[in-house]
């Protein structure tokens, strides 16, 4: 498959599906952001990555929090 069309991204910002297509808001090398059908699989794999972190930390937050309140 020849990918035509595509600009250095940094990072993918957000997603959303709209008629049941996902959309990711990237963030391109130029500064720009913009509302992309198609990224490329290692820039997806890096934003499911840090997805996970960031759950990941917030769910270790959370407990922490409830650990100070039970004592």
């Amino acid at each position: 498959m020849l990918i035509q069309d595509c600009q250095p991204a940094i990072s993918i910002k957000k997603e959303r599906t709209v008629k049941r297509k996902k959309e990711y808001l990237v963030l391109f090398a130029n500064g720009e952001k913009a509302w992309c059908d198609y990224v490329t699989p290692s820039l997806l794999e890096y934003y499911r990555i840090e997805q996970q972190a960031k759950r990941e930390r917030r769910k270790k937050k959370k407990k922490k929090g409830s650990d100070k309140r039970s004592t």
